[in-house]
């Protein structure tokens, strides 16, 4: 298994953008759930701003079979971090436990994961399906817009394609 802080493939300010796209869209789309987001913030700043790269909040692990999960140091207990597993995005923390619905750490993850993704144009932005028909996202709460995605992840998100 391999661990490491999450790297940037894109110049800072871009990631910065892309995650403010995604946290003002999860506000918009999810607004129940406006605490957790703030909270993630709060997650993804430290994570930013903190400049070596041992020290930052999030971690991916990246498993031999190619599956993932972050690891998130907690911000209030001292040597506590909890796992989000993959593309589920499920944490095993106490609130997330408890209310079984998504929490900070969860969110944070989500929020990064989107926005350091860099799907080929060639390959669907949804299920990395590579050699089908893409259209591009014009309005969607799960992609951004200008993403290609294939026919059956636009019909099962609702998205508007052009």
């Amino acid at each position: 298994m391999i661990e490491s802080s999450v790297a940037y493939p894109h110049p800072v300010h871009t990631v910065v953008d892309r995650i403010e796209r995604e946290i003002a869209r999860l506000k918009a789309a999810r607004p129940h759930l406006a605490t957790r987001i703030e909270r993630a913030e709060h997650i993804l700043v430290t994570h930013l701003s903190t400049a070596n790269g041992t020290h930052r909040p999030i971690k991916v692990r990246v498993r031999a079979d190619g599956s993932r999960s972050f690891v998130v140091r907690s911000g209030a207990k001292l040597r506590r971090a909890y796992t989000v597993e993959g593309s589920a995005f499920r944490c095993d923390c106490p609130n997330h436990r408890r209310r079984h619905a998504a929490c900070k750490h969860g969110i944070a993850c989500y929020i990064l994961h989107r926005a350091l993704r860099r799907p080929s144009p060639s390959t669907c932005a949804g299920c990395a399906a590579s050699g089908v028909e893409l259209f591009e996202v014009v309005d969607s709460l799960t992609f951004f817009e200008g993403d290609l995605v294939c026919r059956e992840c636009a019909d099962d998100t609702a998205s508007e394609t052009v």
